[in-house]
This record gives C-alpha cells, structure tokens and sequence, in this order.
C-alpha cells in the first residue's frame, strides 16, 4: 500500500511541478513582450526624433551684438517650420519674454527694416523665409538656440 501512494505523490509533485514552471514561463514570456513593446516604441520615437531634425535646415545670415540685445538675421530652408524651444545666451536660459521672432520680407540677402511680428509664446520660424531673432538681453556671451526636436545652433560666440 505504502508502495502505491509513493507512486502517486511522485506523479503529483512532477504535475505540480510542470505547472509551476509553465506559469512562470507564461508570466516570463508576457513580461518580455511588454518590454520589447516599449523597447519599439522608443526606437519609432528615436527615428522621428531623427527625421525632424533633419528636416530643420535654418542657416544664419548676420548676427549683430551689443552691450543690451542681439539680432540673429536666419534663413528657414528646411522642408518643416521650426519651433524654438529655449534661446540660450552664455550658461543661461533667456526667458521666452526676452525675445521676439520677427518674419522678413522675402528679399535675399538684402536685410530689410521692415518686419513682421510672429507669435511670441511659441516662436515657428516658417519654412523658406528669413527670419530676424530679437533677444533683449545684455550679450556678453555665445548665442546659441535649441529646437523643439533637440537640434542645436549656435548663433554667435
């Protein structure tokens, strides 16, 4: 009799067994899904981030200091209008309200005196334009302006 249930504990603790390691291969299998899931997302994010970076083309034409402001005369000739995200003079951040984007008249190389104004919240430089980048503020340093994407120019040194 003892000989008997030996035989059946030894098939219930393989069965149990089997279970344990097909649920944690279940929970292991779901699990690494979800993280090569997030894992592509961040890969579709990095080649967007990629893709609009090389669409923002802006060159600079001219750029004047003085002790109290600077001007950035830029051209647009990427394939996307630009967002400004932060304009940073030496190791500081200016803030949104010290500086201005003004749209030129489409005229090359010649900078024109009259402009107009665009929004100064969120300053878009639109694409194929020339563009006039006001920031008031003492200029004692390097210029340099980052996009919304994350590309870098610098302006002046």
């Amino acid at each position: 009799m003892s000989g008997k249930r030996r035989g059946i504990s030894e098939i219930l603790s393989a069965i149990i067994l089997i279970m344990v390691v097909v649920a944690s291969m279940t929970i292991y299998v779901s699990l690494s899904r979800e993280r090569i899931f997030v894992n592509t997302l961040s890969v579709g994010e990095a080649l967007k981030n990629s893709e609009d970076k090389a669409a923002e083309l802006i060159t600079k034409i001219l750029v004047t200091k003085t002790e109290q402001n600077s001007t950035a005369y830029l051209i647009n000739y990427g394939f996307k209008n630009v967002t400004i995200a932060k304009v940073v003079v030496g190791d500081m951040a200016v803030p949104k309200e010290k500086f201005d984007t003004y749209l030129l008249p489409d005229v090359p190389l010649n900078i024109p005196t009259d402009t107009y104004k665009l929004d100064k919240v969120i300053p878009v430089l639109p694409t194929n334009s020339t563009i006039k980048l006001f920031v008031n503020q003492t200029i004692t340093d390097r210029i340099i302006m980052i996009t919304e994407s994350g590309r870098v120019y610098e302006l002046g040194s």
